[in-house]
């Protein structure tokens, strides 16, 4: 028989479902949160942990700045190793100083400082960065995080007494009824939520997600001087590109310098080492002197995106009492929270609409 004591079964013990977990539980949710692996082992665990607000359109500046918000609310998480490092959007010329100054009036409208370096600032403010840069957007309220850390010390505080852990056997099935386990459980619950990044389209046939690999390197320890996350402003750019690299460095405590971003549109696991190549190149032309600074290691992971950029934030049409939380591409961690915000008050509340932007069914004929 199916096991009839859950108010709500979470599928996806990653970022997302363990923020949602935490809010299910605080508003008096018997809630199972259900995955293959320990939680945070996905796609968690090699992200970079950049709490950014980006701006493509205002709904998701909107969704990063209460994903950031809620992040702050948190307060003192030990392992999460938070920097309040803040971004340098760095501007290689004056053509690309015109967008990151129509960023700082953005941020402006929302509430969120931000300043315009000019070279010489710039070259104060990181000076090991190369010369002849334009200049930088420096927002000083983005952050970074330990995500593998961070997200156990969310899980922590969730009362075991209405949380329940079913790790080792997946959900392979959904029905309007109930979730099959690969274990042949069966478990039943008042709503149910997929945020199982890739894996969700395996339970929600017709969620168009698509991965997009990443790869990382860091540095040996006392290496690094970095203070700020240092992005170049094309970077926005690469994360709809079939193949691309741009430079992205954060520091690590210790002296660590976390080196990325680069996007293919790929699910396995295995290091492309030329692409690889092209992003350490690349940020070295930033910062020349990362090509002294020995590796310690390089990783990859997979982003889920959408074909438009848009995450998977809602009910999905196709089944009874399911919602989903799918396809945030390089901004999971830090819309995290904010996505099990707009979810929780969907499950609580039936009347409440899908909101258009992240409509699971958009993409629905």
């Amino acid at each position: 028989m199916p096991d009839t004591r859950f108010d709500l079964a979470i599928v996806g013990a990653g970022m997302v479902g363990v923020c949602l977990a935490l809010d299910a539980v605080d508003a008096g949710l018997r809630t199972v949160l259900i995955d293959q692996q320990p939680p945070g082992q996905g796609a968690s665990a090699a992200a970079m942990g950049h709490l950014v607000v980006l701006d493509s359109d205002a709904e998701e500046m909107a969704l990063c700045s209460l994903g950031l918000r809620r992040w702050r609310e948190y307060g003192d998480l030990k392992r999460a190793q938070w920097q309040n490092a803040g971004t340098l959007w760095i501007a290689v010329d004056d053509a690309e100083q015109a967008p990151l100054l129509a960023r700082q009036q953005a941020f402006a409208a929302l509430g969120l400082h931000s300043e315009w370096l000019d070279p010489q600032s710039l070259a104060e403010a990181e000076p090991g960065l190369r010369e002849g840069l334009a200049g930088a957007l420096r927002v000083s309220g983005d952050a970074l995080i330990y995500p593998p850390g961070a997200l156990l010390d969310l899980l922590e505080r969730i009362p075991t007494s209405l949380l329940t852990l079913r790790i080792g056997s997946p959900a392979i099935e959904i029905d309007d009824h109930s979730l099959t386990l690969a274990d042949g459980s069966a478990i039943s619950a008042g709503q149910r939520a997929i945020c199982a990044g890739l894996h969700s389209t395996r339970l929600l046939p017709g969620l168009p997600l698509l991965p997009r690999k990443g790869q990382l390197a860091i540095t040996d320890r006392g290496q690094s001087t970095v203070r700020h996350a240092l992005v170049e402003a094309g970077y926005v750019a690469t994360t709809q590109s079939g193949v691309g690299v741009a430079c992205n460095l954060q520091p690590r405590p210790g002296g660590q310098l976390l080196i990325g971003a680069s996007r293919e549109a790929r699910e396995d696991q295995k290091i492309n080492q030329p692409l690889l190549g092209q992003m350490l190149s690349r940020a070295i032309e930033f910062y020349p002197s990362l090509a002294q600074m020995p590796l310690i290691r390089c990783w990859s992971g997979i982003r889920p995106s959408t074909a438009d950029g848009h995450p998977f934030i809602g009910r999905w049409p196709r089944l009874e009492r399911t919602f989903v939380a799918a396809g945030h591409e390089g901004l999971g961690i830090t819309t995290a929270p904010a996505t099990s915000q707009l979810l929780l008050q969907q499950i609580l509340d039936p009347a409440l609409p899908n909101h258009a932007r992240f409509d699971p069914a958009r993409v629905l004929q």
